[in-house]
Parts: structure tokens; C-alpha cells; sequence
């Protein structure tokens, strides 16, 4: 696959995640966006914060940091 689709899918990857978070955030449903549900997960599980925050950091290391070298 070319850079170039790869790209295209990342970026329509980015847009649809952040279009379907906006839709719920105005649907008038309560509780219903990501952010709400993680927390709310994270409120039965309180350890869930620091695995999403352990694997936020990995993936933001393995998109910038290994490529810097």
C-alpha cells in the first residue's frame, strides 16, 4: 500500500472518530460520548486510567519518538 493511502485511511480514521464523538456530545442522550463512558468505566475500575494513559504514551512513542532516531 502507498504512503499516500495510508494517509487517506489515517486521516478519514481521525475525522470519522472525531465527527461520531461530536454527534453524540449533541444528541441529547446523557452519558454517551467517549469521554463520559471512560470515565464512567474508570469510576468501576479505577486502574483503567493509567492503562489508557500507559497506552496513550506508547502509541504517541511509537508514532514520534522511535522515528526521530
Amino acid at each position: 500500500m502507498s504512503p499516500t493511502v495510508t494517509t487517506i485511511i489515517m486521516a478519514v480514521f481521525v475525522v470519522s472518530f472525531i465527527g461520531v464523538d461530536i454527534y453524540l456530545a449533541v444528541d441529547k442522550v446523557s452519558g454517551n460520548t467517549y469521554s463520559e463512558r471512560m470515565r464512567a468505566w474508570a469510576k468501576v475500575w479505577p486502574p483503567l486510567r493509567l492503562i489508557v494513559a500507559f497506552g496513550m504514551g506508547m502509541l504517541c512513542g511509537h508514532w514520534w519518538w522511535s522515528s526521530a532516531t
